[in-house]
């Protein structure tokens, strides 16, 4: 991800502060801690959770989910995180605040609507339906 950060350590800007609240723009800051982000959180059911998180680098984060949580919680947050960083970058590129509940709202809804086509058409057929009919010649 393309954090001010990130864009330091390659020599492409002189200052990693988030532009938003002034101190360093990480991955972390991004999805998590930043004012924008935070517009998210601070009305989500896994705040409190996300207070617990590790805030080292994004893949102990993630581990330290996947240890916490099922697979649907991980799903939501990670819609969450999305939401945030979709948020950042319309400030960021566009100079357009989004409604931060609506857009997490918007990603979420996304993500049910996916995983509700995923359980009728991705899943293999039950061995009980008319796939396992046997054919006789």
């Amino acid at each position: 991800m393309a954090v001010k950060e990130r864009l330091l350590q390659r020599h492409i800007i002189t200052d990693a502060s988030c532009q938003f609240c002034g101190v360093g723009e990480t991955v972390i800051h991004s999805l998590l801690d930043c004012v924008i982000a935070m517009e998210i959180w601070n009305l989500s059911e896994y705040k409190d959770l996300l207070n617990d998180v590790p805030r080292l680098n994004f893949v102990e984060l993630w581990s330290w989910l996947c240890r916490k949580v099922d697979a649907s919680v991980l799903c939501a947050i990670a819609a969450l995180m999305w939401a945030a960083w979709k948020g950042r970058n319309m400030m960021v590129y566009q100079g357009e605040r989004l409604n931060g509940v609506l857009l997490a709202v918007g990603f979420a809804r996304l993500v049910q609507d996916y995983n509700t086509y995923a359980e009728k058409v991705l899943l293999p057929p039950s061995i009980h339906g008319p796939a396992a009919a046997t054919v006789t010649s």
